[in-house]
């Protein structure tokens, strides 16, 4: 749903009661399935160009949690044709800018270059497609890349431990969204050259992928360009990630964790509801009302009235399959965390209780939308969003829609969101505690 970051500014803008957007996006799918999303913008001579792979870490089976996020890795160790780093190397000695990144639902490698380096561009990204050097050396330097990764981000990360904790808490076992996706270290180390070619061969497949180009190109040339790159790549039968049952939550469930640090923190999520809900426009605004900015009701209450935080969020997190409401608190050093959580109830069942005002309703959509459209004026996050929402949404143009469907939100919605959602008996929390020398 909501894959913007949020700017906040002070002022009412003007466009919020215009129409649906539409950007004039050409779209093709080749014979082998590959879907390109075209979308021209010649304001400069740059280009932004998205591959990317409907496979995540819900894709995942059981003993080889952390693979999505791996292969990530895996992608820029080199083909035949170009060899071990040559991929980074070519890029930057032709001005461009790449990277990529690793979800529950999908993974996207993305470049910012002159629009001159388009072909070279294609000829990179489809060749890495179905030509990637799958090999011991490759999988043994890239899994101690990964495992590094896991103990700065995760292992030795007061949040990243939480971050650990939340998923199985918050998920069943059989849920694919019970592993955070830089996975275990038992797994990481059990994964083998087989495993990986496996996984490669059946989800790094044309017909799994959607390419997404914006900015400087020829439309015609661009479309000899697939063809001449793409064409005789060959599709896969990939199976369909089945829906998950949804969780039936009876009662809140804790877990407490130790950590060196000298503050005591907590993660809560409640069950929310998944990104292809229209709720989740009301929870995006009940999240913004609740924390974005300093006259934000956890802000005001935590930070600046009580003074006993030193850090609050509130947000949505709505994925496919699934979505919570998480909740971020540091407190003070040597204030309990109980204190805090207390304050945070008292915020939500006053909102709940009372609703939220026309103020705060107006100020959210300001909030929201103005990141939304500012975020056009960047061929990157346009690449992004139609991306996202065609891997998440089946359609890109789903992003469309986004203006009128926050602007429809009323306060009864965010009360209505908030009163279902924010309850007891729908709540996972883990506690960080320092650790007693």
């Amino acid at each position: 749903m909501f894959f913007k970051k949020i700017f906040f500014l002070v002022f009412t803008l003007p466009f919020l009661c215009f129409g649906a957007l539409d950007l004039k996006v050409q779209e093709h799918v080749l014979h082998n399935g590959l879907r390109i999303l075209l979308y021209e913008d010649h304001t400069t001579p740059v280009i932004s160009y998205y591959t990317w792979f409907n496979v995540g870490s819900a894709h995942e089976k059981k003993g080889q949690t952390g693979i999505a996020h791996l292969f990530e890795h895996m992608m820029f160790q080199g083909t035949k044709k170009y060899g071990k780093k040559q991929y980074d190397t070519i890029l930057a000695n032709h001005g461009g800018q790449n990277n990529a990144f690793t979800s529950q639902d999908y993974t996207a490698y993305y470049v910012n270059i002159p629009s001159e380096h388009l072909e070279l561009v294609m000829d990179l990204e489809s060749d890495r497609m179905v030509n990637l050097n799958v090999t011991q050396e490759n999988l043994t330097s890239e899994r101690e890349v990964v495992k590094e990764e896991k103990r700065s981000r995760y292992d030795n990360s007061p949040f990243g431990k939480m971050y650990e904790v939340i998923f199985p808490l918050t998920y069943p076992e059989n849920h694919p969204y019970s592993w955070p996706t830089i996975g275990s270290m038992k797994d990481l180390n059990s994964l083998s050259v087989e495993e990986c070619m496996n996984f490669y061969k059946t989800y790094y497949a044309p017909n799994n992928a959607t390419i997404v180009l914006v900015g400087d190109f020829d439309l015609k040339k661009t479309l000899e360009l697939f063809e001449k790159y793409y064409r005789n790549l060959e599709s896969q039968n990939i199976s369909v990630l089945p829906q998950p049952e949804s969780v039936k939550q009876k009662k809140e469930k804790i877990k407490t964790i130790y950590f060196t640090t000298q503050s005591e923190m907590m993660i809560t999520a409640y069950h929310g509801t998944s990104a292809l809900s229209h709720e989740t426009y009301a929870l995006d605004v009940l999240g913004t009302i609740l924390s974005d900015g300093k006259s934000s009701r956890l802000y005001k209450k935590l930070i600046y009235e009580d003074q006993v935080a030193t850090g609050i969020s509130a947000a949505h997190n709505g994925n496919k399959l699934a979505g919570t409401f998480n909740i971020r608190l540091i407190m003070k050093p040597g204030l309990p965390i109980q204190k805090g959580e207390k304050l945070i109830i008292q915020v939500i069942e006053n909102l709940k209780k009372n609703g939220v005002t026309e103020n705060e309703l107006q100020k959210s959509k300001n909030q929201i939308l103005s990141s939304f459209l500012f975020g056009l004026k960047s061929k990157e996050n346009t690449a992004y969003s139609l991306g996202a929402n065609q891997i998440i949404f089946g359609d890109y143009r789903h992003f469309f829609e986004d203006i009128d469907k926050y602007n429809e939100v009323t306060k009864e919605d965010v009360l209505k969101v908030a009163q279902k959602y924010l309850h007891h008996n729908n709540k996972n929390t883990v506690y960080l505690k320092p650790l007693q020398q």
